[in-house]
């Protein structure tokens, strides 16, 4: 149809009368590549030309079942199926392989450059887009025999995820570190539909670069308790966690927002920020003490340094000049020394990361 007047140009009989091929239904979206579009329909795939609607192909091509992914590349048509890849000559169809590749228990594929990577209950796999040979890269070991949900490759190597488990593998198969975060019990977490069900389950996503799991595992510090880690795939550091104070907490994760909404009884609703250190040291720079008293309530370290220089949340208060004449900091900044003389001015601080003599001059200025 024409966009601008609603007009037919042509009408392509190619369906006749299949059932309409939804994604919602798991069926790949419409591809265009030169001029040719590719659509699914039952078990097979077919192509018409987007200026007349004729068939482009002497005849559909059939698989062993329904196309669910659709991808143009330069080497070709890269298409997939459930358990069974296959790369098409996008002129005439035909596969550019030698036959179709089989992954019995295939979940996750990731396509890079020449490679497809393909995760399946056991192993890492990479298909060759060339010729489509399959190599082992690694095998897989989750705890609790758990399959893997989710995989990535980025320059670092491969990540894989599951509901509790997190690993990067080399692109070699070499495993540079592996992750466990257990769940307190098999009914907590995020409702999974609240409009149908009250089932929970624990909530682990993707949101930005990071991975947020719900655990029952102690902190890198030893604090015990069941929270939302973030962690850093890069590496496998936890950037930061809220804390629950129940085992089965009603929650939900706006990625958006980047809070947690977190029930914490029938008629309280609170909005948590992820405690990466972020939040702690910007209310700090900036005097915001009863974001500061409440962040420190929530558990976050105000020791803990930040960024290259070592400066702490303290070392920024101070900095900025965000005091209260005759109050000690120590009720804000537990654990850490501060030294006030007079009712109304702040001289120095103990131990700045260059030394006193630098925190005076910074305090000074």
């Amino acid at each position: 149809m024409d966009t601008r007047t609603g007009r037919v140009l042509w009408r392509g009989t190619g369906l006749r009368g299949a059932k309409l091929p939804l994604p919602k239904d798991g069926y790949a979206a419409i591809h265009e590549q030169h001029g040719v579009d590719f659509f699914p329909s039952g078990d097979s795939l077919l192509a018409f030309r987007a200026n007349d609607g004729a068939s482009a192909w002497t005849s559909p091509r059939k698989f062993k079942n329904k196309v669910f992914r659709i991808v143009p590349i330069k080497q070709g048509l890269l298409v997939r199926g459930y358990e069974w890849f296959d790369l098409l000559d996008p002129a005439t169809g035909k596969s550019l392989w030698r036959a179709p590749v089989e992954i019995k228990n295939s979940t996750w594929d990731v396509l890079r450059s020449d490679t497809d990577y393909v995760a399946d209950k056991k192993r890492m796999l990479a298909i060759a887009i060339g010729d489509g040979t399959v190599r082992t890269v690694g095998t897989v070991a989750f705890k609790e025999n758990e399959t893997v949900t989710g995989l990535t490759v980025w320059k670092q190597g491969i990540i894989l995820n599951s509901w509790h488990n997190l690993l990067l593998m080399d692109r070699q198969g070499t495993v540079r570190y592996q992750r466990e975060y257990p769940s307190p019990k098999s009914s907590f977490g995020e409702l999974v539909n609240p409009l149908v069900t009250d089932i929970m389950r624990p909530s682990t996503r993707w949101a930005g670069s990071h991975i947020f799991f719900f655990t029952g595992a102690a902190d890198e510090q030893g604090r015990e308790g069941f929270s939302i880690v973030e962690v850093d795939p890069n590496d496998g550091h936890e950037v930061g966690r809220v804390w629950f104070s129940g085992r089965v907490p009603s929650y939900a994760i706006d990625n958006e927002l980047g809070a947690t909404f977190y029930r914490r009884n029938d008629s309280t609703l609170e909005a948590l920020p992820l405690l990466d250190g972020a939040d702690l040291s910007y209310a700090a720079r900036n005097g915001l003490a009863g974001v500061v008293s409440g962040l420190i309530r929530m558990g976050v370290n105000t020791t803990a340094a930040r960024g290259d220089d070592g400066w702490t949340a303290l070392h920024l208060a101070a900095l900025g000049g965000h005091y209260s004449p005759g109050r000690c900091a120590q009720a804000q900044f537990p654990r850490s020394r501060l030294y006030l003389f007079g009712s109304s001015s702040l001289i120095a601080t103990a131990t700045g990361p260059s030394g006193p003599g630098t925190m005076t001059r910074a305090l000074r200025s």
